[in-house]
């Protein structure tokens, strides 16, 4: 027998998940509103510039900050994209941007690929000291999505412009050189000598390009990259980590930093000129790394969820992590705010799946309790409570009151419905025929299914200590011994009526609780035959409720398919 569920425990459950979820998705909009660190560039031997926030910050050798820039002084709120620095200190960087909305602060801190802004965007050369800008390549698409930046030695500019898939090359005042399309969501470009090296993200691939301007874009070579995950070791055909996002080309290596399917929580491989795997790098637990950079003769990998710079040395052995911070002390409140709102959505996890399984846990135990409890009762004790309880008279159950107060129901709201379908062809008789014959002809089939489900609404059910009896409609009798007794999970057999019956259903066509235990205890082995036998003895029952079921079935097809030639 099932227990119904407490409504109030039900409340109580629904409830405290409901908690659970709107902290962890609170914790998370608290995490979008911290500042962290973004893309790095090398500016010369003495110093590198990371964007923290809507700032960019000069560091030196030492991790102190010597400078920073905010973005307010140009009336942006976030950076767009890359920066990167011509020979004479000059920024290259994208302004007139539209503050972000709620779902693009999402997409940024994912760092999806496609990350987009509102406004009339466009690159400008700014001067760091005067803060004067002027519009950079005015015949550029307008610049309100992610691209990457990278300025060589003689103020060339090479564009990656991601989301359109294309790379451009342009000379120092901003006048388009070369163009070269056929990339999917180009990220990092970097030298390599004469050439160019660009993560070609969706493609899964670091190509080898030339750098001239006759030639640009032309691919010399690709290496393909990938790393296998750890918590998927059971599928070795497709790679998790294969999505290439910021990459370094020092001492004959690519360094690359290798996202997941959100490229993020990059991990750090190293690939020699030849594109063989070499090895992965270790970083740091909870590492989430969103630039790579060579400076000092090391390679820095900076951390957006630990506010740490990750060192290692030209040959790839890690020399330590170094944590940033201002004079304000902004960056370490930062880095204690992410941890205590990480720390919130962990727990609440935890909490959640600890919720979860004791819930299974407690479903399980009660279900199995449930169970040897019912095996515990030899099935003869089970016929003497029940014979008891029956007595010399007997006891006969009525239909349960849902089903009859269906059955009630039906015939008027069958009528309503017919009465306003003739209203709503009339209305438009030309017009509306051709588009509700088929639902007349639905409802002619359902009202048919009712008429079953009426008459058994009717029934009566007698049981006694050596038989059982059931009264149709008609006031007609049928009685079946117990030695006779057909049965199976679907129901059991009353002289030529089947009479439908799940024990693991509540809702029962009779009150489960008293035929489970009044009627359950004189099903014979012997007599329980199989589902296709019983269909057979359903579709001969009088009631006639599985004909009409497959005839509704059946005119419903007809109807689907038929449906388009009537349109057409």
């Amino acid at each position: 027998m099932q227990k119904s569920v407490n409504p109030i425990v039900a409340i109580l459950i629904i409830g405290f998940a409901s908690c659970l979820l709107y902290m962890y998705i609170w914790a998370g909009q608290q995490l979008i509103k911290l500042d962290t660190f973004g893309l790095a560039k090398t500016i010369d031997n003495e110093r590198f510039a990371v964007q923290y926030g809507n700032r960019l910050l000069w560091i030196n050798k030492n991790f102190g900050i010597e400078n920073e820039l905010s973005l307010d002084k140009f009336s942006q709120k976030s950076f767009v994209g890359d920066i990167d620095f011509f020979s004479n200190g000059d920024l290259l960087l994208a302004l007139n941007q539209q503050p972000r909305t709620t779902e693009q602060q999402l997409a940024v801190l994912s760092r999806s690929t496609n990350r987009e802004l509102e406004g009339e965007g466009a690159l400008y050369r700014c001067n760091t000291d005067s803060f004067r800008c002027v519009v950079f390549a005015r015949q550029l698409p307008v610049i309100n999505r992610t691209f990457r930046l990278h300025i060589d030695k003689q103020d060339k500019v090479y564009l990656a412009d991601t989301s359109r898939h294309q790379l451009w090359l342009l000379d120092s005042d901003g006048n388009t050189l070369a163009n070269k399309a056929g990339f999917r969501f180009p990220n990092q470009i970097v030298p390599q000598g004469e050439n160019l090296v660009v993560a070609d993200t969706n493609h899964h691939l670091l190509k080898v390009i030339k750098a001239a301007v006759n030639e640009f874009g032309n691919e010399i070579e690709s290496v393909a990259v990938g790393l296998d995950s750890p918590a998927d070791w059971l599928n070795k055909k497709r790679k998790k980590y294969f999505w290439p996002v910021n990459l370094v080309w020092e001492n004959s290596n690519y360094w690359v930093l290798i996202g997941d399917n959100n490229l993020s929580n990059s991990r750090l491989a190293l690939y020699n000129i030849a594109g063989k795997f070499e090895r992965e790098l270790e970083l740091p637990a909870d590492a989430d790394p969103i630039s790579i950079l060579a400076f000092d003769n090391k390679i820095l990998v900076i951390d957006m969820a630990l506010y740490q710079v990750h060192q290692f040395s030209i040959n790839g052995e890690f020399i330590g992590s170094v944590a940033i911070d201002d004079a304000e002390g902004s960056i370490a409140r930062s880095r204690q705010e992410s941890t205590k709102w990480t720390n919130l959505q962990n727990n609440t996890m935890i909490v959640f799946a600890l919720f979860l399984t004791c819930g299974f846990v407690f479903a399980f135990f009660g279900q199995w309790r449930t169970k040897r409890a019912a095996v515990k009762v030899p099935l003869q004790r089970q016929q003497q409570q029940a014979l008891k309880v029956i007595g010399a008279k007997g006891v006969w159950l009525e239909v349960n009151k849902h089903p009859r107060l269906a059955a009630k129901l039906m015939l008027p709201l069958l009528v309503l419905v017919a009465l306003l379908s003739a209203v709503f062809i009339f209305l438009d008789l030309e017009n509306r025929l051709a588009l509700i014959l088929p639902r007349l002809a639905m409802l002619l089939v359902v009202g048919i299914l009712f008429i079953p489900f009426i008459q058994m609404a009717r029934w009566r059910l007698g049981i006694f200590q050596d038989r059982v009896e059931l009264i149709d409609h008609r006031q007609e009798r049928h009685i079946q011994l117990y030695s006779d007794l057909l049965w199976n999970e679907a129901g059991f057999k009353v002289g030529e009526i089947f009479v439908p019956f799940r024990k693991q259903v509540k809702k029962s066509l009779f009150p489960q609780q008293q035929t489970t235990e009044l009627l359950m205890p004189f099903f014979s082995p012997k007599n329980k035959i199989g589902k296709w036998a019983m269909l057979k003895h359903q579709w001969h029952s009088p009631e006639k409720l599985l004909k009409a079921a497959c005839l509704l079935i059946f005119v419903g097809l007809i109807v689907a398919l038929a449906k388009p030639l009537v349109s057409s």
